[in-house]
This record gives C-alpha cells, structure tokens and sequence, in this order.
C-alpha cells in the first residue's frame, strides 16, 4: 500500500548520507535470492528514475532508514538491484528474479538513470498486465552540471555510478529532455508519483532539503509547487496531453458495402468497424477502373469516401 505521507515526511527528514554509507545501507536491504516468503504482498512496484547524480541512492537509503517499508524480516518491500545484492548476479537473473516477484504479487523497489522507452514499456506492463500499483519517484537537480559534479564527488569518495558515460554533460542533458517527455506519458500509468528537485547542498550550518515540484496524489489530483518554472512547464504540458482529441473516423474496408451496412457504419461512425475481405475491394478497383482512376495504395477510407466511390463519382479531393 503506498503511503504518499510517509513518502513526503522523509522528504522533510531528508539526510544527505555520504556515500560509503549509502552503499552500506543499500547492501543491506538489496534482498535478492533470499526467501521471498517474508516480501510484502500488496502488489506495489516503486519506481525511482533520474539522472545520474540525481540522489536516487540517497533517497532509497532513506526510505529504508526511516522505516517506509517494515521490518527488514517481515512483511518488507526488497530493492532489487543486482549492483547491490550481496551475490554477484546477472541481468538475465535479475530480470528472472522480477518475474518470480510479479507472478507471486510481491511487491518491490527498483531504480534506474535511464528512464527511456524501454524503462516506460516495463512500467505500462506492470500495471496493464500485472494489474500493480505504482509509485514513481523521479529525481533531478536544477542543472546537468549539478549532476556531473555530484558524480565526480562518489568517485573521489569510492561510491558507485562512475562510468565515463555519466560524466558526459551532454549525455545528461539530454536525460533531461527525455525524461520530461517520458514522465508526460508515463502520468496516466502511475498510482502515485513525485517529481522531486533534489537540491541537497551545505549552505554554511544549513542542509536545504529536496522539493516535490509536481505531485500526482492517489486521489488523481495534480499540484505543483509554482515557485519553480520547471514545475510550472511540467503542469502545463500534462494538461495539454489530457485534452482529448477527435479519432480519425476510418473503416477497414472488407466485404460488400450495401445500404444496411452504410446504415450500420453510420450508427458507429464513432467506432472503428472491422469487416471480412474479399469483394468490396474488386467492386472498388472496378468502379476506379472504370473512372479511370488509379488504385488507392491503402485499405482504410472514411465514411465520406466510401460512399462517394460506390455512388460512382470516384474519391473526394481533401
């Protein structure tokens, strides 16, 4: 079950772990291969997505730290993740390892740096299919430059993430204009989601804490934090994907079309109608033979057309 006010108490309680010990605590509740029997069954996947950098790891650590998920023995919420499982583990057994979770309807955590298409497929299948509740926790920071800067830091401090890749600005930068593509599409799919600026940064004797920009609640409502621009775009550009938009009227053209069947079309001129093959296409060529008109390189027409073809007077200009 989420707790979205749990969720927003740690981010009032957020502590800046450093980074040996952010490994240290995700080793601990990376859970992989060890009975699954005491994994809550409740059906919720937690997703945390974001540019590396971002402090997903730092965030996770915290959920388990401040007890978002149980006790660690019982009725417990596992992060799967073969980089910090204890044994070593392959992709093909990681994956393996999360089909078992989902045909048992256990619930678990996942992160990754690379929210494209592939990461948004898994989320829609995970709620079509396996019918779960999800929760997305997307984390960013006000520039890529902050990201890169804060992957230099782990490698100064032994922590994870260091891959060359990571500390390419444009490759980060281009997380960002994909990401926010993504989180669009993604929205409808997802229970619960919080879109988080993590600007965790010492300023003298203070710690800023990270800020939810836009928060999707379980209720379905949207709000936003105004005071950022970003926030603002996000809000705006979901609304405009919610405006719902007039479907193109086109059959699938397949057997004889006669009066009762235009009659029918018309009455679901709302519904795409599919028919089986055969005559109508050889009473179509036949009709544009004879106007001397050549074949149309497709088989959908719109109610319009279809009826302009049978009476004879060929396909109406757009």
């Amino acid at each position: 079950m989420i707790n979205e006010n749990k969720i927003l108490n740690l981010i009032e309680n957020f502590e800046p772990y450093g980074s040996a010990e952010t490994i240290t605590i995700l080793m601990e509740y990376a859970k992989l291969k060890n009975s699954i029997q005491n994994y809550r069954t409740d059906k919720t996947l937690y997703v945390l997505v974001g540019p590396s950098g971002s402090g997903k790891s730092t965030f996770i650590a915290n959920m388990y730290k401040q007890n978002i998920f149980g006790n660690s023995e019982h009725n417990f919420v596992p992060f799967v993740n073969r980089h910090y499982a204890s044994q070593n583990m392959t992709l093909e057994e990681e994956i393996a390892f999360k089909t078992n979770l989902l045909d048992q309807g256990k619930s678990f955590m996942i992160e990754s740096a690379q929210f494209d298409e592939k990461y948004c497929d898994f989320i829609k299948v995970i709620k079509t299919i396996y019918d779960y509740d999800v929760c997305l926790i997307y984390m960013t920071k006000n520039h890529p430059q902050e990201n890169i800067s804060m992957v230099k830091k782990r490698k100064t401090e032994g922590g994870h993430g260091t891959e060359q890749v990571e500390l390419n600005e444009d490759v980060i930068t281009k997380m960002y204009k994909i990401d926010s593509q993504n989180l669009i599409e993604i929205l409808p799919y997802c229970d619960s989601c919080f879109i988080i600026n993590n600007q965790t940064m010492e300023k003298g004797d203070e710690i800023t804490k990270p800020v939810v920009l836009l928060q999707k609640q379980l209720n379905g409502k949207i709000v936003y934090n105004r005071d950022y621009k970003y926030a603002d775009f996000l809000y705006r550009q979901i609304l405009k994907s919610q405006v719902p938009r007039k479907p193109k009227q086109t059959f699938r053209i397949a057997k004889p079309v006669n009066a009762q069947t235009l009659k029918f079309l018309r009455r679901t001129s709302k519904k795409r109608v599919l028919f089986l093959k055969p005559m109508l296409e050889k009473q179509i060529e036949a009709t544009l033979k004879k106007l001397s008109l050549k074949p149309i390189q497709k088989d959908e027409f719109t109610m319009e057309e279809i009826e302009s073809i049978l009476k004879g007077e060929g396909r109406p200009k757009n």
